[in-house]
């Protein structure tokens, strides 16, 4: 038992210096420790953004499902959905603003300031969802324009991702 134990414990050690070898060799390729651990560290954001993106945008969908015709409508459920899509996209911003002090280049701000200027296409839109509560046809147009709005900020995180050289499939 001692010796299988040992005998693991070895292995163990080798996997681990085979995996520092391959971190060291990272590292080198990568332009050194800062460039492997600010990647590390947006993984995190970049995949909640995405995520709370995609809860958003199905939310903008069930409301656009729900406002399609007059006789789909129910209020309760539209400001559920409504009410969904807020708490994703202040998920979605609130992570976002993790990655901010992670940008390096200026082709990396470019993107990120193309990113903030789509969110603010989706704010714009979200906000004209509360107005338009009692008028179907208006929450159906709100509804669509939002969805597309979300594709944008997506697209933009997409893009600030591969900038970044972030090893995650955004959108």
């Amino acid at each position: 038992m001692r010796a299988t134990w040992a005998w693991t414990i070895g292995i163990g050690l080798a996997i681990a210096a085979g995996s520092a070898g391959a971190v060291e060799a990272k590292r080198d390729q990568a332009g050194g420790q800062a460039r492997v651990d600010r990647a590390s560290d947006a993984v995190k954001p970049f995949a909640v953004a995405d995520a709370a993106f995609d809860a958003a945008e199905t939310s903008a969908e069930g409301l656009a499902a729900i406002t399609r015709k007059p006789e789909y409508y129910d209020r309760a459920h539209a400001e559920l959905f409504v009410k969904n899509i807020r708490e994703a996209v202040g998920q979605a911003n609130g992570h976002i603003q993790h990655l901010e002090p992670l940008v390096q280049t200026d082709a990396e701000r470019r993107y990120l300031q193309q990113l903030e200027e789509r969110n603010a296409r989706v704010e714009s839109a979200l906000s004209r969802l509360d107005g338009n509560l009692n008028d179907v046809q208006a929450l159906h147009r709100e509804a669509r324009s939002l969805d597309q709005a979300l594709d944008g900020s997506q697209e933009a995180l997409e893009d600030l991702a591969e900038a970044m050289r972030v090893p995650i499939d955004v959108g």
